[in-house]
């Protein structure tokens, strides 16, 4: 009997711990939760919050997956650990923040997202073909979109304008261009037109003439 005390002993203590432990892990557990701001359908628009240390970076984009309804693949030699904090930020935020903590970058094809390091994308960049877009703005002027848009570039990529057609020349790689495509479009809106009311007089004799008014846009 004697002999079973320290058996004994020694199993509660191991249950003790065990205890401690799950509980721990129960409460970084509910941090994971993700507090959505906005239906499914909505999730463009939807808020996480996450409040982890030392998460396996999988185990984060898989929070962020659910948020967002997008599908998040991993290139194999992508592994890190997350300890972040972030309250009531938009999937993409958080996905940004999570990403430059570990050097890593995401492309993204349709509902897919990538994710991958920056040296690797250096690379495929520096071996990928290169093409060439030809976009006109309706609206904006080329020579305004320059600057902005050629920050964008990669280190092979090249942005010319042709101000007699209001064209920008885009070089660099087929996703470059298509961001830059898709950014153009969202910045070719029309500029408002500010209405300025004339009133001309016009003396004849003694008398006047009616006022006339004139809008001129």
């Amino acid at each position: 009997m004697a002999a079973f005390k320290p058996k004994l002993k020694r199993v509660v203590i191991f249950l003790a711990l065990f205890c401690i432990w799950a509980a721990a892990l129960q409460r970084q557990s509910l941090s994971l939760t993700t507090d959505l701001q906005a239906p499914r359908d909505n999730a463009a628009s939807a808020l996480i919050s996450l409040d982890v240390k030392e998460l396996d970076l999988k185990d984060a984009l898989k929070i962020i997956a659910q948020a967002s309804g997008m599908n998040i693949i991993l290139d194999n030699d992508v592994k890190a650990a997350v300890t972040i904090n972030l309250k009531e930020v938009s999937w993409k935020t958080a996905l940004d923040n999570i990403l430059k903590t570990s050097a890593l970058t995401y492309q993204t094809d349709k509902n897919i997202i990538r994710v991958l390091t920056l040296e690797t994308l250096k690379k495929e960049q520096e071996t990928m073909p290169l093409e060439t877009a030809i976009l006109t703005p309706n609206f904006a002027k080329s020579a305004d979109l320059q600057q902005s848009l050629a920050k964008i570039l990669s280190t092979r990529g090249n942005l010319q304008i042709n101000i007699n057609t209001n064209s920008l020349i885009v070089t660099d790689t087929p996703e470059i261009v298509a961001k830059i495509r898709s950014i153009v479009e969202v910045l070719d809106i029309p500029t408002p037109q500010v209405m300025i009311e004339a009133s001309f007089h016009q003396s004849v004799g003694s008398g006047r003439s009616p006022t006339r008014r004139y809008d001129i846009p």
